[in-house]
């Protein structure tokens, strides 16, 4: 996977496989993440993005004393730039939201369009219900 990781930093499975954030494929390049973004929503199946991919995260810088690299993805989400690239209509966020509501809507089954923004927010959970899911804002 030399492609993904450069510098075989993020390799497991034997080298096999590789955990690296699109933040670090396209090092920080706003155009080029955006495109792979483009790319997977395309795709006719259920797509999948990791979070904290629509704002760029970048894997934890490399630590040799853990063994499993699957862990370097696994950093707390960036709140803060979160909120800086939700103001910035410019943003790797704004951009992915608006693919990703360019691939899902107009809503299928003839159902009316629900508004973007209720993309970002969830309803309360129902009574006796646990709460929403992803990652919890601290």
């Amino acid at each position: 996977m030399p492609f993904l990781d450069p510098k075989q930093e993020y390799l497991f499975r034997d080298g096999g496989a590789t955990a690296v954030r699109i933040g670090n494929i396209f090092r920080g390049d706003h155009a080029r993440s955006a495109e792979a973004f483009r790319l997977l929503y395309a795709m006719p199946d259920a797509t999948i993005m990791y979070y904290g991919d629509e704002i760029g995260m970048r894997n934890l810088p490399r630590d040799p004393a853990i063994t499993d690299t699957r862990r370097f993805v696994r950093g707390e989400f960036d709140w803060q730039d979160a909120e800086r690239q939700l103001q910035d209509p410019r943003s790797l966020f704004a951009e992915t939201a608006a693919i990703i509501h360019a691939a899902y809507w107009p809503y299928p089954f003839g159902r009316e369009r629900p508004p973007l923004d209720s993309l970002f927010t969830s309803p309360p959970p129902a009574s006796g219900s646990p709460g929403g899911v992803g990652p919890s804002r601290p």
